[in-house]
């Protein structure tokens, strides 16, 4: 009858070389990381503000969700809101500049409309114009540089008042069959200016209240042919103009801000399913048992490194547990399985960096070796031979003996290399036979050259098996 026996875990010795001892485990996997980089770019959107924000996911989409059930049109939260200034911000100042400048121009040109329409001291409305123009270049380029609510609004809203102020003045010495003219212009002119530009709801209520009210002020400080108290119909049209501004404002902004938070609610979810994706690419290429790649990620690393060419070769090591079969037989599978993670876990230890470490199956271990001389392919065989002997790790089905392996190497240099991969294997698979036949617990090359390794005279004499 068999004795199942519990194996604690065992503390493997680093092996004894020069340079950075290789991680636990498998090392790093270039297939697995090249389509994790690819799944990243693909899944992960540009500029993400969540992200930028540092809101947990778990947070942040309540935060989404709530705000998209409120339809909202002013503010969000302090969090989102941060996160909408920092991505539409820029923009829309810079859109708000752009508006401003072409205002200017627009200004300076209507001084033919002056000249046409014969107005009285012409020299001093292009210097009126020209003040103004200069008012809203000075405000489109402090825009950009705003960097707070308050004072983008304050430059929006002096070049918007100014033109109010400026048409109404001029209005006010043209020929009295123009006034009415002028009057409208410079109502519609400060209505468009709102409307046009991706301003802040705020910002435009501040605007066309202070635009509205400079209208009464012109008409009483301006001698003209228009006289406020005959005429509080004209103030009353502006600010209805305005009003009805302020409604699209508000409704442009809502678009927006709700375009704003569906943006992010489709960001956290390309998030989720990258990452989703990121884990089942991992799953799909690692051995649950071993934490080693699996034989889906050897294969297709290896076929990487044969056809990449570069350095002065590739090698290959095949690696089989001694005498595996009884120490299930003995111990059981429970047991069995925790033998195969500690000699996983020696393996690991005893790989370069650069090395490749994947369960091929059953008891069988692969390494591949890139970028490597066939020296140093010998000295990294024995380096594994000796990290898992030197576990101690009692063999149940051996008289309590340390667990070993069997290595069998296979190389080929850059100028040689010809044919397929799968040679390469089949050359390590037989060194590894022809050493499980010369007693196990040795290392052999391709070539028949030997490693170093010892076995018991009584091993010698047994009949090989698995």
């Amino acid at each position: 009858m068999a004795h199942h026996l519990v194996m604690p875990p065992l503390a493997i010795p680093a092996p004894s070389r020069p340079g950075r001892q290789a991680p636990l485990g498998p090392g790093p996997q270039t297939i697995y990381e090249v389509a994790l980089k690819l799944h990243k770019r693909a899944w992960t959107p540009r500029g993400d503000a969540l992200k930028q924000a540092g809101l947990p996911d778990d947070e942040a989409l309540p935060l989404i969700e709530e705000a998209l059930a409120r339809r909202p049109s002013r503010s969000f939260g302090p969090s989102l809101e941060r996160q909408y200034e920092a991505r539409r911000g820029p923009a829309r100042r810079g859109r708000m500049a752009i508006a401003l400048s072409v205002t200017a121009a627009g200004v300076m040109a209507a001084s033919a409309l002056d000249w046409v329409d014969g107005l009285s001291r012409l020299g001093q409305a292009v210097a009126w114009r020209a003040g103004l123009a200069a008012l809203c270049l000075l405000c489109a380029a402090l825009l950009r540089r705003a960097a707070q609510p308050w004072q983008e609004s304050l430059l929006f809203c002096l070049p918007c008042v100014g033109v109010m102020l400026v048409i109404e003045v001029l209005g006010q010495r043209a020929p009295a069959q123009f006034v009415d003219r002028y009057m409208v212009v410079a109502i519609i002119s400060g209505v468009a200016l709102l409307v046009s530009t991706p301003v802040r709801l705020a910002t435009a209520i501040g605007a066309g209240l202070a635009s509205a009210a400079a209208f009464p002020v012109a008409l009483a400080l301006v001698p003209g042919p228009l006289v406020l108290q005959a005429n509080w119909d004209m103030p009353a049209f502006a600010l209805g103009a305005f009003a009805v501004g302020a409604v699209v404002v508000h409704r442009h902004e809502a678009s927006r801000r709700t375009s704003f938070l569906h943006t992010l609610r489709h960001e956290h979810a390309a998030r989720e399913m990258g990452a989703l994706n990121a884990e089942l690419l991992r799953l799909s290429s690692t051995d649950t048992l071993t934490g080693l790649g699996n034989r889906r990620q050897f294969d297709a690393e290896a076929r990487r490194l044969w056809d990449d060419g570069r350095g002065p070769g590739l090698g290959v090591a095949l690696i089989d547990v001694d005498h595996f079969k009884s120490f299930n037989d003995a111990a059981g599978h429970e047991a069995g399985d925790t033998c195969l993670r500690e000699v996983a876990r020696a393996i690991g230890c005893a790989l370069r960096e650069e090395d490749r470490a994947s369960r091929y199956g059953g008891e069988e271990f692969v390494v591949l070796l890139p970028c490597t001389g066939r020296e140093e392919v010998a000295a990294v065989g024995e380096r594994l031979r000796a990290s898992v002997q030197a576990l101690g790790l009692p063999h149940p089905g051996q008289g309590g003996t340390p667990v070993t392996v069997s290595v069998g190497l296979a190389w080929r240099g850059t100028a040689l290399r010809s044919g397929q991969w799968a040679d390469l294997l089949r050359e390590a698979d037989q060194a590894l036979y022809a050493a499980k036949r010369a007693g196990r617990n040795r290392v052999l090359h391709a070539d028949g050259a030997a490693g170093s390794g010892t076995t018991p005279p009584e091993a010698a004499a047994r009949t090989p098996q698995t």
